[in-house]
């Protein structure tokens, strides 16, 4: 401050402060403890701690406190460094402590080494930790529980397993821990034990939300099991169950949903007791007068006598004679209305019986996903017969289809009497269409299940090579250029075949060879190999 004094000299007056704050050291810790830490779980809260030096850089002592403003004005730059990727750390919370700055706000969400740099005034700071997916703490599912018939899954689910974070657990295929689950069942089913149920691991890749990273490296693996119980030949008691969960070697249970699982009629009509069947048969919307059905004879009448009345004729007319020999009708729409319902039962319930038989078989059901005879309006009579099976248009959702029926019965051979013979053939045509997807082989959309019989939906084509020629060779009206046309596009269908999934097709010729649109399709690899 100058002040002047007549006419020269004067006063200038110094006031000294301490240096710019110096921090001695910066480390990674959890929150409310001071000692350092260099290994986290994933989704674990991260808190970095600037340690207080007390002085500046010249050695004189700071008064303390400082200000979280103070500070902040001071911070320079934040980084989070993960696979050499840099990002900047932003809406950060600073707090001052007696030991020092606390930097809070840091949550991870990719495993791995990570390492943080502060750069505070002239100092650079770097802490760097390790991410780890940690034990596994709950099970959480992914969607709704359901049966699967052909897996012969009374019920099955998906499911994560989570650590203490709520973040996943994830482990390697060989480290993966065992886990014992079962469906405990409530009081009231007083006769039933728990119920053990499989676990299979699946591993899939998937992207992290809300990760400041790039795309490239916010890819993390998301393992995911599926839980089932497997349907045995003397079913579990139908009612409401709990789940509980244990990893072997680990003291206590799983936390697991508390939500009450509800197990519903077991999979196989066959083994439905009369109050099963009535039941079921309710659920479809048909009055049942009693609490079972009884026949003329006052006989009760189960699933297993439903299903062994050879075929959905006999077993119609069974139902009919439960249900309707007695019932009066005001007119004759009324009683072909409730004839309709009752065919509707029966077919159902032979329908749930093929499939049962089908899983019985060890029918990957992965391969196709099953479509019921009643969703595809299927023609009467068979466009089309082979040597081994007969070929019905249909339509799925306003698309033209063709159904492949094996002819079983004509080789002595119905659905459950050799299921595991039959479906091998299936689903080995199956497996190998669909493995051969190409714009030159026919498209398969599904297994079809019907009451007794099942078939393999395709896209519909036109007509066949050998129908083609024979169509016009009378008239000699062959186009040639057409005819080279099918011939390269067959070409380029079997040599997808052969060279890209090393398949024999076995039953190359122009009654497997289709046009569909002006182009040649591949079909029937019944006896590819």
């Amino acid at each position: 401050k100058n002040k002047k004094v007549g006419g020269g000299g004067g006063v200038l007056q110094l006031k000294v402060r301490p240096g710019a704050m110096q921090f001695k050291g910066m480390i990674a810790k959890k929150k409310d403890v001071l000692r350092e830490q260099v290994e986290f779980e994933l989704g674990e809260q991260i808190e970095l701690m600037l340690q207080f030096g007390n002085s500046d850089r010249f050695g004189n002592v700071i008064p303390l406190p400082h200000t979280e403003a103070m500070i902040a004005d001071s911070v320079l730059e934040c980084k989070w460094i993960h696979q050499d990727v840099a990002v900047p750390l932003q809406l950060l919370q600073l707090s001052v402590t007696a030991a020092g700055v606390a930097v809070r706000g840091v949550h991870l969400s990719l495993l791995g080494k990570h390492q943080f740099q502060i750069k505070f005034l002239s100092q650079v700071f770097v802490t760097t930790v390790q991410v780890v997916s940690g034990m596994p703490h709950s099970l959480q599912w992914i969607g709704d529980g359901r049966a699967h018939v052909l897996r012969q899954w009374r019920w099955g689910g998906k499911a994560r397993l989570l650590n203490k974070h709520g973040q996943p657990a994830i482990f390697s295929k060989g480290d993966f821990p065992v886990i014992g689950v079962q469906l405990v069942p409530s009081q009231r089913l007083a006769n039933q034990g728990g119920l053990a149920l499989g676990v299979k691991l699946s591993e899939q890749a998937g992207s992290i939300k809300g990760c400041s990273l790039a795309d490239a490296h916010t890819t993390t693996l998301v393992q995911e099991l599926e839980i089932f119980h497997i349907e045995t030949s003397v079913p579990a008691c139908k009612g409401e169950y709990r789940l509980q969960a244990k990893v072997e070697g680990q003291s206590g249970a799983l936390a697991c949903d508390s939500a009450t699982i509800c197990l519903g009629l077991p999979l196989d009509p066959s083994s439905w007791d009369q109050y099963d069947l009535a039941e079921n048969i309710r659920l479809s919307g048909v009055e049942v007068p009693d609490n079972v059905l009884m026949d003329e004879f006052g006989d009760a009448v189960s699933g297993k006598d439903l299903v062994e009345s050879s075929g959905r004729g006999k077993a119609l007319l069974l139902l009919i004679e439960c249900l309707l020999q007695d019932k009066k009708f005001a007119n004759r729409k009324d009683k072909d209305d409730a004839l309709a319902r009752l065919k509707q039962v029966a077919d159902g319930i032979i329908e749930k019986c093929t499939l049962a038989k089908l899983g019985k078989g060890k029918f990957k059901s992965s391969v196709a996903k099953c479509i019921s005879e009643s969703d595809l309006s299927l023609e009467a009579e068979p466009f089309d017969k082979g040597g081994t099976s007969e070929i019905i248009k249909g339509d799925l959702e306003g698309q033209s289809v063709a159904v492949k029926v094996p002819m079983f019965r004509e080789r002595g051979l119905k659905v459950g009497d050799d299921t595991a013979e039959m479906m091998k053939e299936v689903e080995r045509e199956l497996t190998v269409t669909k493995a051969c997807s190409h714009q030159h082989v026919v498209s398969i959309l599904g297994l079809m299940v019907g009451p007794g019989r099942i078939g393999i939906v395709m896209e519909h084509c036109d007509t066949s090579l050998a129908k083609h020629i024979q169509a016009h060779v009378a008239t000699l009206q062959l186009n040639w250029a057409e005819l080279v046309r099918y011939l390269m596009d067959g070409a380029a269908g079997l040599h997808f075949i052969h060279t890209c999934k090393k398949t024999t097709h076995g039953d190359v010729k122009p009654d497997n060879l289709l046009i569909r649109q002006g182009r040649l399709k591949i079909s029937h690899l019944g006896f590819a190999t």
